[in-house]
Protein backbone atom coordinates (compact mmCIF):
# COMPACT_ATOMS: atom_id res chain seq x y z
CA UNK A 1 0.00 0.00 0.00
CA UNK A 2 2.91 2.38 0.72
CA UNK A 3 4.39 2.14 -2.43
CA UNK A 4 1.36 3.56 -4.31
CA UNK A 5 1.60 6.67 -2.54
CA UNK A 6 2.44 9.69 -4.49
CA UNK A 7 4.49 12.65 -3.43
CA UNK A 8 3.97 16.29 -3.74
CA UNK A 9 6.90 16.78 -6.50
CA UNK A 10 4.84 13.68 -8.60
CA UNK A 11 1.74 15.33 -8.76
CA UNK A 12 3.26 18.87 -9.64
CA UNK A 13 4.95 17.57 -12.05
CA UNK A 14 1.80 16.00 -13.63
CA UNK A 15 0.06 19.08 -13.23
CA UNK A 16 2.49 21.16 -14.92
CA UNK A 17 2.48 18.45 -17.32
CA UNK A 18 -1.13 18.82 -18.40
CA UNK A 19 -1.22 23.04 -17.89
CA UNK A 20 1.59 23.60 -20.36
CA UNK A 21 0.05 21.32 -23.28
CA UNK A 22 -3.02 23.91 -22.58
CA UNK A 23 -1.11 27.17 -21.90
CA UNK A 24 0.89 26.97 -24.91
CA UNK A 25 -1.35 25.76 -27.72
CA UNK A 26 -2.71 27.03 -30.77
CA UNK A 27 -5.96 28.51 -30.01
CA UNK A 28 -8.66 29.28 -32.11
CA UNK A 29 -12.54 30.23 -32.11
CA UNK A 30 -14.98 28.85 -34.25
CA UNK A 31 -16.82 32.61 -35.15
CA UNK A 32 -19.53 31.20 -38.06
CA UNK A 33 -22.30 33.18 -37.17
CA UNK A 34 -21.05 35.12 -34.32
CA UNK A 35 -21.53 38.57 -33.29
CA UNK A 36 -18.28 40.62 -34.48
CA UNK A 37 -18.88 42.20 -31.17
CA UNK A 38 -19.06 39.23 -29.02
CA UNK A 39 -16.11 37.67 -31.08
CA UNK A 40 -13.83 40.22 -30.00
CA UNK A 41 -14.80 40.37 -26.49
CA UNK A 42 -13.49 36.93 -26.26
CA UNK A 43 -10.70 37.18 -28.06
CA UNK A 44 -9.63 40.01 -26.04
CA UNK A 45 -10.38 38.47 -22.27
CA UNK A 46 -8.92 35.04 -23.28
CA UNK A 47 -5.94 36.80 -24.66
CA UNK A 48 -6.20 35.29 -28.44
CA UNK A 49 -4.60 36.72 -31.33
CA UNK A 50 -7.11 37.98 -34.67
CA UNK A 51 -7.03 35.26 -37.12
CA UNK A 52 -4.75 37.14 -39.31
CA UNK A 53 -1.75 37.89 -36.71
CA UNK A 54 0.40 35.84 -34.61
CA UNK A 55 -0.21 34.88 -31.22
CA UNK A 56 2.30 37.17 -28.90
CA UNK A 57 3.33 35.61 -25.86
CA UNK A 58 0.49 34.83 -23.35
CA UNK A 59 -0.02 37.41 -20.74
CA UNK A 60 -0.97 36.50 -17.17
CA UNK A 61 -4.70 38.15 -16.82
CA UNK A 62 -6.08 38.42 -12.96
CA UNK A 63 -10.02 37.10 -14.22
CA UNK A 64 -12.28 37.91 -16.50
CA UNK A 65 -14.35 41.13 -16.49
Amino acid sequence: MYGLVRTDAQIESVLNAICRLILFARWDLNVEGADEHVVRLVRTELGLPEPDKAMSGRQRRQGIS
